[in-house]
């Protein structure tokens, strides 16, 4: 789904959906969404100002729906105001599992995602390189409530990593009222991004689960406790993460590279204890030496040996054989 363009043709609404505006139940699987567009529509005069703003230049979920995302890649769409990948406006359920957010732009907040929904669940998937301005919070994603709103958003075994531009946050949380503002955090690796890995606004919930890597602090988790590696700003830990890659698997990941601390320091299981047997792009994660924190599990290298082989050295009259063997 691609070169889609949000227009809501009326300047009391704004331009929603570039490429997919959903508002019941949809299930997108295997699929790309690139390269569509949320602008601004400038509708009035100097006299009478009137502007829709774009919202969801991928894809926009609204009031009541839900959505399932499964194995695609939202990548490179632009929106003027919010969710350059994805924007949910009061939706009711959102799960997204084994996809890639990657290279979404929005002007305003929320580069690759704007949450602004009841309950999203996000498992194995990979959050990279989408953008904000400077003062713009949540390049990689932004989960906001307003007065009397309650939200929920859970990450299990994702990786957020090389988000650009913004200082207000790559990962932000904003509470404007005085309700709920939840994310939970588990098995999941934020590392790289071009700004603060967290900021937080108001008093929203930012809850550990368990075994995340978060390399500059900015999370307040605490290092060392429920498994979590936490560094410090002026210290941070280095993920060695590989660059977005074709790693196998239907969508892009980002492998770990030896010697990262994320391997084998993650759970095994999700984040209601259940077994989490493979990574974003399918494949096993390890259950005896330790799970890897983040979408990538690195595998085992497999050695194929040969067949043993009897080779005889030596003169004609003095044959000496040796025996390799696997």
């Amino acid at each position: 789904i691609r070169n889609g363009s949000a227009f809501s043709g009326t300047n009391i609404h704004d331009n929603v959906g570039g490429g997919i505006l959903n508002r019941g139940t949809l299930t997108v699987s295997n699929c790309v969404i690139t390269g569509n567009v949320a602008l601004t529509t400038d509708w009035g005069t100097n006299l009478n100002p009137s502007v829709s703003l774009g919202f969801g230049a991928g894809i926009f979920s609204d009031t009541g729906s839900e959505l399932m995302l499964v194995n695609s890649t939202i990548s490179d769409n632009q929106a003027t105001a919010a969710g350059g990948g994805v924007c949910t406006h009061y939706a009711d359920l959102v799960v997204v599992t084994g996809c890639t957010l990657n290279g979404n732009t929005a002007d305003l907040q929320g580069g690759g995602l704007n949450f602004q929904g009841l309950t999203g669940t996000f498992q194995n998937c990979t959050i990279s390189g989408n953008a904000t301005p400077p003062e713009g919070p949540g390049s990689a994603y932004l989960l906001i409530t307003f007065p009397g709103e309650r939200a929920t958003l859970t990450l299990m075994a994702c990786t957020i990593a090389r988000n650009l531009g913004s200082t207000n946050g790559a990962c932000a949380l904003a509470m404007q009222g005085d309700f709920g503002c939840t994310n939970r955090l588990h098995s999941t690796l934020v590392a790289d991004n071009d700004s603060p890995n967290f900021f937080l606004d108001g008093n929203p919930v930012l809850q550990s689960l368990g075994h995340n890597l978060d390399s500059d602090g900015t999370s307040g988790l605490v290092n060392g406790v429920n498994g979590d590696l936490v560094g410090k700003v002026a210290s941070p830990i280095d993920a060695k993460l590989a660059p977005l890659h074709n790693n196998g698997g239907p969508t892009l990941t980002i492998a770990l590279l030896p010697g990262s601390p994320a391997l084998g320091a993650a759970a095994c299981s999700d984040a209601n204890g259940a077994p989490l047997p493979v990574d974003q792009r399918g494949f096993p994660r390890s259950q005896v030496t330790g799970c890897d924190i983040g979408a990538f599990e690195n595998q085992e290298p497999t050695l194929i040996c040969p067949a043993s082989r009897t080779l005889y050295h030596g003169g004609p009259h003095d044959p000496v054989s040796t025996s390799l063997a696997a």
